[in-house]
């Protein structure tokens, strides 16, 4: 595939490299899109024009101004379409692990890139409506800021794409938790909460108090957002959190299994396992080849 496609209604930038998967996309969109779904996370910038988005359960009007992100396996498509122009960024979430930030605090991100509100009736959070004309400059200097670099492909551009790319994802983050949208912050607080302190022990009647409800009720709602109990979702976070440091450091496994909040190195090593069919240290191994 060219890296870059140039016709009168497509203008597409992606870097083919296998440890760097982002996109841009800059698309005039002459008809309706049908339900599709991605194996990465879709951030559409809705330059011009107007359609109505819909997703298996939602159909939500968006026009110039707007700003619609799609979570990764969310189906999703575009009908009703008038001189329809977005500018979509897309990539895997494995680039936002690749830096030191602070951005998977941001209780926002967990809202906008993570939870799979896409197919739920009730959970349009992750659209955004008319948004300023400077704020949409800014995020449309961000996305052609990547498109050139990953373009050009001059020395440094990673560097300068994943800057970009982080900004644009903070950006989207902190507006999100800004949003009006009732009971669904406390969660987000939790979730932000749950990935500070993962290395230590968490209960679900601390966890139930940031929510402002009962352990009950709190056992409920966050089964409903996310599809799984409290308990499994930080089991996800420290796997994921060990992963990157089995990965990305020379600490040992026991030195791994202790930061990561696990009670001891045999029951990380059997959950690590569980969770990806392989041992910590077979793992690593892997990946020295």
């Amino acid at each position: 595939m060219k890296e870059i496609t140039r016709t009168r209604r497509y203008e597409l930038a992606w870097c083919v490299d296998g440890d760097f998967p982002l996109g841009v996309q800059l698309t005039d969109m002459p008809c309706d899109h049908a339900l599709h779904s991605h194996d990465f996370v879709e951030i559409a910038l809705v330059e011009s024009g107007s359609a109505v988005h819909t997703t298996r359960n939602t159909r939500r009007p968006v026009s110039t101004g707007d700003v619609v992100v799609i979570p990764k396996g969310v189906r999703h498509g575009y009908e009703e379409v008038r001189n329809f122009m977005l500018k979509n960024v897309t990539f895997d979430l494995s680039l936002l692990d690749s830096v030191h930030s602070d951005l998977r605090h941001l209780p926002g991100f967990h809202a906008l890139f993570l939870l799979p509100r896409g197919d739920r009736a009730s959970s349009p959070h992750y659209e955004f409506s008319a948004l300023e004309p400077g704020e949409m400059a800014y995020l449309g200097r961000l996305v052609g800021k990547m498109k050139d670099e990953l373009s050009a492909k001059a020395p440094g551009y990673k560097t300068v794409c994943l800057a970009a790319l982080l900004e644009l994802a903070a950006f989207l983050s902190r507006k999100e938790f800004g949003k009006d949208s009732g009971g669904e912050h406390n969660l987000d607080k939790v979730l932000g909460h749950m990935e500070r302190s993962h290395g230590r022990k968490i209960t679900v009647k601390e966890l139930a108090k940031i929510a402002g409800c009962s352990e009950r009720s709190f056992h409920r709602i966050f089964h409903k957002t996310t599809g799984k109990s409290p308990v499994d979702y930080l089991l996800g976070i420290r796997l994921s959190r060990s992963k990157r440091l089995l990965a990305g450091t020379a600490m040992s496994v026991a030195a791994i299994a202790e930061e990561t909040g696990f009670m001891d190195g045999a029951y990380f090593a059997k959950q690590f396992k569980r969770g990806f069919g392989m041992s910590p240290t077979e793992f690593r191994k892997l990946l020295v080849g």
